[in-house]
């Protein structure tokens, strides 16, 4: 088995020490580049703690057992960001992340700040799991997300069906996906073979993982309902396909439109694909405790075998692209209050949603709230897709004002909330950017705004989103796991801040 379950204070140690690391290096990239002194702080408590949840992981064989009788366990997503005021940071054990107590306050237990074993300051995650950054380059590949496989999900088009009925009660499993790349032999799931529990605490094959039915044919499993969010984190140019099992019976907690709670048992599975070969697919497991088991899986050059990969890997197959490792997996969806990224009200209510979208999860009853009325994106399209964009690939994992969020303290929030879509100048991101002076300063000593009223070039996250360190600089923004800029949504950037 992989590392035992370290307890509330390990976790919150350990955390402590991710965070100071996190600073140290936010510190030396503003010393760097001339940024002001306060660069690091914000308008949260320094001294606020997050604690997890206290009880264990359980064994392998009970997960499997109380969660997903006769299926394999395991856990994946990855739609992350970055931080433009601040450096980046990771922590935790591999693979497995706690949720915060609800009784956990900003704030609490202050009087621990200066506690020498560093429980006081914690970054806490409520994305329980590896959240890795996608952004790898695709030496290749054009930048259009693949469409999703048929897992027996309808389009979009069936959100506008009647009501379900009383027999549908959690996702379908009826018709099973799509098959591909057949041709391999059948694997051994048993606890001693490709079943057994690898580092990250999930089974060491992907083919274990439930994600399909018969591994030889690649027939995605009826019960992983296939989904696109519509709004993309930049992957370098990657195609992706993404999954999602939800237990029968059970629905995701939405009552809380811009943190969603998943059912215990919850499994999401995002596929990495370049030049049409699948190169990795990460995945996440809500455990009975609340947690989070995650990790990735590397695909072999001939499609034929899928291995737990827990350390990362650059140049993958010849290419640019990196595979993260779970720290910066880690780094990313701790930005959430559930820890997954990609899956949430935003995105899903994207007109460019397909699959399993905001429409089909209400028809279904597979969420618990439906949003009072539809969640769209405020502007024109030029302002739509510039606010978007900054959403999936700044906000949603680090811009926030959630105390997990990396980029917290630095006050520039780019994560679009349910309740400021009024209007652009009603959304955090107008609110806390235009005309804004950024704490970042460029190499030359010049000084930029957040976001500059009709000035591209002189606005912040144009000119980080528009580099890409070679030498450990720490101007990239996002600053981990993309080696090649996005240049097209960033254009649709560049117009936005051009027309205000």
């Amino acid at each position: 088995m992989g590392a035992a379950a370290a307890s509330p204070a390990q976790y919150r140690n350990l955390r402590f020490i991710g965070m100071v690391l996190a600073t140290g290096l936010a510190s030396e990239a503003c010393s760097r580049f001339g940024a002001l002194p306060d660069d690091t702080l914000g308008p949260q408590d320094a001294s606020a703690e997050w604690q997890l949840d206290a009880g264990t992981v359980a064994s392998p064989e009970a997960r499997v057992d109380t969660l997903w009788p006769a299926v394999e366990t395991s856990a994946l997503d990855g739609e992350a960001a970055s931080a433009w005021d601040g450096g980046s940071g990771a922590d935790d054990d591999a693979g497995r992340a706690g949720n915060p107590s609800p009784d956990d306050t900003p704030g609490a237990e202050a009087s621990d700040e200066e506690d020498p074993t560093g429980d006081a300051r914690d970054t806490g995650s409520a994305d329980a799991g590896t959240a890795p950054n996608p952004d790898s380059e695709d030496a290749g590949a054009d930048n259009v997300e693949a469409a999703p496989l048929d897992s027996g999900v309808d389009a979009p088009q069936d959100a506008g069906e009647a009501t379900p009925s009383a027999d549908d009660k959690g996702p379908d499993v009826q018709d099973s996906a799509s098959s591909v790349d057949a041709g391999s032999p059948p694997v051994d799931c048993s606890p001693d073979a490709g079943g057994s529990i690898g580092a990250s605490g999930a089974p060491a094959l992907l083919a274990c993982t439930g994600l399909y039915s018969d591994w030889p044919s690649r027939t995605i499993a009826a019960s992983a309902a296939s989904y696109d969010p519509g709004l993309h984190l930049w992957s370098d140019g990657a195609d992706k396909s993404r999954y999602i099992a939800l237990p029968p019976g059970t629905a995701i907690d939405t009552s809380n439109m811009d943190e969603w709670t998943f059912p215990i048992g919850t499994k999401v599975w995002k596929e990495f694909a370049l030049g049409g070969k699948k190169v990795e697919t990460r995945y996440l497991l809500k455990e009975p405790n609340g947690s989070w088991a995650y990790t990735t899986y590397r695909w072999s050059p001939d499609q034929s075998a899928a291995v737990e990969l827990t350390t990362g890997a650059t140049n993958v197959n010849g290419t640019r692209y990196e595979i993260p490792n779970l720290e910066k997996c880690r780094v990313c969806h701790m930005g959430r209050g559930d820890f997954v990224l990609g899956f949430e009200a935003i995105g899903l209510s994207s007109p460019l949603a397909s699959g399993l979208t905001m429409d089909t999860l209400v028809a279904r009853g597979w969420v618990t709230s439906p949003p009072r009325a539809r969640l769209t994106i405020p502007g024109d399209a030029t302002a739509s897709a510039a606010l978007g964009w900054l959403h999936a690939n700044c906000g949603t994992s680090c811009h926030n004002r959630s105390h997990y969020a990396l980029a917290g303290p630095t006050g520039f929030f780019m994560r679009l909330g349910a309740g400021e879509l009024a209007s652009v100048q009603a959304t955090d991101t107008y609110a806390t950017g235009v005309n804004v002076a950024a704490k970042f300063r460029e190499p030359d000593g010049g000084s930029v705004m957040r976001i500059a009223p009709g000035n591209p070039g002189g606005s912040c996250i144009v000119v980080r989103a528009g580099y890409r360190d070679t030498a450990g600089e720490k101007i990239q923004m996002p600053p981990d796991d993309t080696h090649v800029v996005d240049s097209a949504d960033l254009d649709d950037v560049k117009s936005w801040i051009g027309s205000l």
